[in-house]
């Protein structure tokens, strides 16, 4: 019997554990405080010379860029020096213009060796 209840036991500390694991809370970017500020030109050359260091530092932490938009899509926009963000709002009635300087705070998820972008996603649009 005492048998029985220990493994009854482990069972249930491994179920729960798996449900917290699974089920656990989304990041609120949007209200987290960035761990680094930094402009767009200085964190893709950061990338370029040395990814797996910079993958290291950067990868899935919140960070506030700066740069100027080079291109805008309905489901985010490129920045200058190559940092494609994916903004989690429409950008479909944007009044956001090409050539114009901007600030944007997301995570940080990866560097695309063949396109030499640094991707966020998550992003928004702080001015």
């Amino acid at each position: 019997m005492r048998k029985w209840i220990v493994v009854l036991a482990i069972i249930f500390l491994a179920a729960a554990g798996s449900y917290l694991y699974l089920f656990r809370e989304h990041r609120d970017i949007k209200n987290e405080k960035p761990e680094l500020i930094i402009t767009s030109a200085l964190i893709i050359s950061e990338f370029i010379q040395e990814p797996s260091k910079s993958e290291q530092k950067y990868l899935n932490k919140t960070i506030q860029v700066s740069g100027i938009i080079k291109e805008i899509n309905p489901r985010g926009l490129l920045l200058s020096d190559g940092i494609y963000c994916t903004i989690n709002d429409s950008l479909a009635h944007s009044s956001l213009n090409i050539e114009t300087q901007i600030t944007i705070k997301g995570r940080v998820i990866g560097f695309d060796d063949l396109l030499e972008q640094i991707k966020l996603d998550q992003c928004f649009i702080l001015n």
